[in-house]
């Protein structure tokens, strides 16, 4: 693709000069006489490279020099300053513009051609690696679409497996044994369902697209819904949720449905991870702040009898990708996605969430949210 090659200056002599120099290489040239000439030049046509003169009428080379770099769709077009002024100050303010390069006046026929070669091979290069990022970018975006459409009807197969499982097993002709069976694997498919909605929750909250069904909530009604929903899981191991709930009104406005996830989640993981014969304690109520009872949010903690979570981790485990880096060192808390969903799903309520714990006594997880639906994130 020929090069186009952009001279500002507003001597014709000077621009006839510099392309009888560059238009034998194969460049096109174009011409512009002022700075703001220059500046609309760019705006209609593909320009490569610019040798730009710094003595202009009304703007200078130096502040036209500024305004491309400035700008984020044409800082990396290389900008050559051509001056026949020649003191410190001036090649200093010229950097300061961000300027690429500079040629002196009386301009020399080898050096004029060598810079431009030189510059254009870095343009292209760079041409080059932003066309491939952007070919990144979109196969990343394809990816990810094709993950969401296949986790959306992995979601829609599984809540029509678990429906009809809970269907089965309440028939009462069949045997106490095998509807138990069937209730541990509806219990196992309504994992994997949250587990998928997580899934496409975390890709609307990263993308800010995620609308909050925003409802006067009762939080002692969700947290006895939760713990209602994981009975099986505490059959099987062999554990008990312990509910310590403060006595009196607690309501909030929250999406009934993520944060029912949200405190699911937290309870799953700490059964899961509590010792053998170790229960889990869910407590609520307003937090105590200076001796006084804070009316304007709510604090639900979630403990659990673990092998507890080194310091270094208490943020970390909550990150995207670090889980898996995490289980390699033997901190292993959660499945997945499952604390990252926790985490946005909680920041999306303008509330915090975190971790206290230390190795062999144990974590409790902790999040503060507001009564009223602040945005806390600002």
């Amino acid at each position: 693709m020929v090069k186009n090659v952009l001279i500002v200056d507003d001597t014709e002599k000077n621009i006839k000069l510099l392309e009888a120099f560059l238009a034998p290489e194969g460049y096109n040239i174009l011409r512009a006489v002022t700075g703001e000439e220059c500046l609309e030049v760019l705006k209609k046509n593909r320009v490569d490279m610019i040798l730009l003169d710094v003595l202009l009428p009304g703007k200078s080379g130096f502040e036209v020099c500024r305004e491309i770099k400035n700008n984020p769709k044409i800082r990396y077009l290389p900008v050559v300053m051509v001056t026949s002024l020649q003191e410190k100050e001036d090649r200093i303010k010229g950097i300061e513009a961000g300027a690429d390069d500079f040629l002196s006046k009386p301009i020399d026929q080898n050096e004029v051609k060598a810079r431009v070669k030189s510059l254009l091979r870095v343009k292209t290069l760079h041409d080059r690696l932003e066309k491939s990022y952007l070919d990144i970018k979109k196969l990343e975006q394809l990816k990810e679409d094709l993950s969401r459409m296949l986790v959306h009807d992995m979601h829609n197969i599984l809540t029509s497996i678990s429906i009809n499982l809970e269907l089965i097993a309440e028939n009462k002709s069949i045997a106490p044994e095998i509807a138990e069976d069937l209730m541990f694997a509806h219990a196992a498919s309504d994992e994997l369902i949250q587990m998928a909605s997580n899934l496409l929750d975390i890709g609307k909250m990263e993308e800010d697209k995620l609308h909050l069904n925003r409802e006067k909530l009762d939080i002692v009604e969700l947290i006895s819904r939760c713990v209602e929903a994981l009975k099986y899981h505490m059959k099987v191991e062999n554990k008990e949720i312990i509910k310590d709930i403060e006595s009196g009104s607690l309501f909030l406005e929250a999406d009934r449905s993520i944060l029912g996830r949200v405190v699911t989640n937290l309870l799953t993981n700490s059964l899961k991870y509590s010792m053998a014969g170790g229960n889990v304690t869910i407590r609520a109520g307003h937090p105590v702040s200076g001796g006084r009872a804070d009316d304007l949010h709510v604090e639900i903690s979630i403990a659990d009898q673990g092998a507890g979570i080194p310091g270094e981790y208490h943020e970390k485990i909550f990150d995207k990708y670090e889980q898996i880096e995490a289980k390699k060192k033997g901190v292993r808390r959660g499945k997945g996605l499952g604390l990252y969903f926790c985490k946005m799903a909680v920041i999306s309520h303008g509330g915090r969430i975190w971790v206290e714990s230390e190795p062999g006594k144990g974590s409790v997880f902790k999040i503060l949210l507001p009564v009223k639906g602040e945005d806390e994130r600002s």
